[in-house]
């Protein structure tokens, strides 16, 4: 029997995901990151501590509010040809769509019944 998970998020598809996602943020990072640009929190405006790094991508949390916010990051045009040209969100895409009805009748069947 599959679990709710499986039926929302299959298993082989979503590994499918993840390796993708780690492979093109890795060689995005590689190939744009001399043009990225330092931020402020996109909240608040304060300054970032450093809190972790991911594929190359710095992670700042806020000293402020405490969002978490990538600085240096992608500029828009960099963030659009990643969305265009990259395998990771086409693989994303795909998963969702094909989870699409099993994922909204596991999400809003318990909401349903307690109306």
């Amino acid at each position: 029997m599959r679990s709710t998970i499986d039926t929302m998020r299959p298993f082989d598809a979503h590994q499918k995901v993840l390796q993708a996602r780690k492979k093109c943020g890795v060689d995005f990072y590689k190939e744009h990151c001399r043009n990225f640009i330092d931020i402020s929190c996109p909240a608040c405006g304060s300054g970032g501590k450093d809190e972790f790094i991911k594929y190359g991508f710095h992670h700042k949390r806020c000293q402020e509010c405490l969002t978490l916010f990538c600085s240096p990051r992608p500029t828009g045009a960099e963030l659009f040809q990643y969305y265009n040209n990259y395998d990771a969100p086409k693989y994303w895409t795909e998963l969702l769509l094909s989870t699409d009805v099993q994922r909204k009748a596991l999400q809003y069947k318990p909401r349903v019944k307690k109306i």
